[in-house]
């Protein structure tokens, strides 16, 4: 009776309902009927399709995981890239803030400058009218001292003639009365 069995097809799981199948037909004394024989075949095929059902299922659910698996890799991966990029941006704009800091400081600083050499320049400008005033007034003054010095020698100079006139005036008064 096992030797008749040899040929048949063998469920991938080796399935307990084949076992089962082919000892109640051994009982039989080993005359296999077309019936019996069509019964374990559907027995072996139903068997190694739950068998298949099984396994397309358990790839269907690695399959499910492993894609699970990847899509789940793949969104950390762009939310830290994301994170990433966030942080790049923050750095820059930070960067821009100082740099704009940096700017202003920079354009008070020259504001400051050109502001201190402003002054600098009025102060110079009054400094040097007040000394072009006060050189004035100097040249004033001592062209009011040469004057007054000429006007004093003129009046000396003047003096002096009207003495000599009353000199000579005396005298000729002394020599007309002598010459009466």
């Amino acid at each position: 009776g096992a030797a008749g069995l040899a040929g048949a097809p063998q469920p991938p799981s080796g399935g307990r309902a084949w076992a089962g199948r082919r000892n109640s037909l051994s009982a039989d004394g080993g005359k296999l009927s077309e019936d019996a024989i069509e019964a374990a075949r559907q027995e072996v095929e139903r068997s190694a399709g739950e068998s298949l059902e099984q396994e397309s299922s358990v790839f269907q659910h690695r399959g499910q995981a492993a894609r699970d698996s990847v899509v789940a890799q793949k969104q950390q991966e762009a939310a830290a890239q994301r994170q990433e990029m966030e942080e790049q941006r923050r750095r820059q704009m930070q960067k821009d803030k100082e740099e704009e800091e940096r700017r202003k400081g920079v354009h008070e600083g020259v504001r400051k400058q050109r502001r201190a050499s402003l002054v600098a320049v009025e102060n110079l400008q009054s400094l040097r009218e007040g000394e072009a005033k006060a050189l004035r007034e100097e040249v004033l003054k001592t062209q009011a001292r040469a004057l007054a010095q000429q006007e004093s020698e003129q009046i000396d100079r003047v003096s002096s003639q009207e003495s000599g006139l009353q000199t000579l005036i005396s005298q000729r008064s002394v020599f007309s009365s002598w010459g009466r």
